[in-house]
């Protein structure tokens, strides 16, 4: 059975902090979802299984993906 490639999920709201992840997603290339968060803590990025918290991770998350 193939496995399908995790595409990253990016839940975000309209406070400075989110643009700024949502942003740097963009102009990094890295194939992604966008959603707007309902409760989720944002930003959130998951991965599969893991969970990015805060622009920091999420930059963090981008570096290691170039």
């Amino acid at each position: 059975m193939k496995e399908r490639k995790k595409v990253p999920v990016l839940f975000f709201s309209t406070k400075n902090e989110d643009k700024e992840a949502f942003r740097a997603l963009v102009k990094s290339g890295v194939p992604c979802e966008f959603r707007a968060a309902a409760e989720e803590p944002t930003p959130l990025l998951i991965v599969g299984y893991q969970s990015f918290l805060g622009s920091e991770e999420i930059l963090e998350y981008i570096s290691k993906q170039s």
